[in-house]
């Protein structure tokens, strides 16, 4: 696969991902937990390395690193938040809302509960075929992190043998 080809694959990929998790919670009304909030920051430095990718060909050694690790870590976040959905372990990070609240009157800290949309990191809201947004998600980042990781593979395979060839 060229360069050209890898690079608008996993930029499709990511943008699909993120396109369906804001339309999940802009249009469908679906209120995302802290984690899933989290789970988007992958996908988005992932199209910001594929950008950079594309326009500077000569960094590839370093953006190839930078992508194979980001989707390491976007992967085990996702991989995180589907075992917590599935009741694998606990939730060791809070999903709730605001903390801060010294100095708020009754009223306004009811108030400030009543508006506050929080929504359970261990539920899932929504799902298709079974699998929900997590379990999407930690599907989609497992192909991004193996085509992240062919790419890693074959790169430094071929410079390592374009290297001793000269």
């Amino acid at each position: 696969m060229s360069r050209i080809n890898f690079a608008y694959s996993l930029a499709i990929i990511s943008l699909v991902s993120l396109f369906l998790a804001f339309y999940l919670q802009f249009e469908i009304g679906l209120v995302p937990c802290k984690l899933c909030v989290w789970q988007r920051w992958p996908h988005v430095i992932n199209i910001l390395i594929i950008a950079i990718f594309l326009t500077l060909p000569k960094k590839q050694n370093i953006l190839i690193l930078a992508g194979l690790i980001n989707m390491i870590l976007g992967t085990l976040l996702a991989g995180y938040h589907f075992g917590l959905e599935e009741g694998y372990w606990n939730n060791v990070f809070s999903c709730s809302g605001p903390q801060d609240i010294e100095g708020l009157s009754s009223k306004k800290l009811l108030s400030m509960l009543k508006s506050t949309p929080i929504s359970s990191c261990e539920n899932a809201q929504w799902s298709i075929f079974g699998f929900s947004l997590a379990g999407l998600n930690f599907m989609i980042s497992c192909i991004l992190l193996l085509m992240w990781t062919i790419k890693f593979y074959l790169h430094f395979l071929t410079y390592d043998s374009n290297s001793e060839s000269q």
